[in-house]
């Protein structure tokens, strides 16, 4: 993984993907948490390998998949095939098992971009978020249990998103015990709602 400036490196891609396709890429992963993260200082950065790309809306996927891939593979990006799903798929190839579109910078072999999608809502597997909701916070609460977990945590997250960043043990401990209150909670309680509700 390389060490990357957020600002930098989100402001390249930009430069290249066509305009009207902009609107139909979300920066999702350590990127965009380290973008959020760092951006108003140039000297922080990440370590990454990646950048994590959802298209939106599902039905715009392809098209703007396509128009991004090719705009960059003609600004010299090459394609990254390694791999599981190293070789592009066929006709008869099913949706799980497509190959994600992976491209490296022109000088580079040490990050690449990652174009990906999501399910449409109503998608016959959609029934399945009540579930992985409901357990969605088991291991926050791990680490917040007490245990070596939790320093294990903030020393991957050390040599990784907070590469640039000092952060104690005490302020991660309060960060994660603010994610359960104010986004695992509610996600729970929304899935048991929609759960009761079906």
């Amino acid at each position: 993984m390389s060490l990357l400036s957020p600002r930098a490196v989100l402001a390249r891609v930009a430069r290249q993907v066509p305009a009207d396709c902009r609107q139909h890429i979300i920066v999702i992963g350590s990127m965009a948490a380290a973008y959020h993260l760092l951006a108003k200082t140039e000297e922080g950065q990440v370590r990454t390998k990646d950048i994590d790309c959802i298209l939106v809306p599902r039905i715009e996927a392809v098209r703007a998949g396509k128009a991004v891939a090719d705009a960059l593979l003609a600004a010299g990006w090459r394609r990254r095939a390694e791999g599981a799903h190293a070789t592009p798929g066929t006709a008869q190839t099913l949706d799980d098992d497509l190959p994600v579109v992976r491209l490296c910078p022109p000088d580079s072999t040490d990050w690449l971009i990652e174009l990906l999608t999501i399910q449409d809502t109503g998608d016959e597997r959609d029934g399945q978020w009540t579930e992985l909701a409901g357990r969605v916070g088991a291991g926050v609460r791990a680490l917040l249990a007490g245990g070596g977990d939790l320093r294990e945590a903030l020393d991957i997250s050390g040599s990784g998103l907070l590469a640039s960043v000092l952060v104690t043990p005490d302020e991660f401990r309060a960060v994660a015990e603010r994610l359960v209150v104010d986004a695992i909670e509610p996600l729970e309680h929304a899935s048991r709602r929609a759960a009761e509700g079906a």
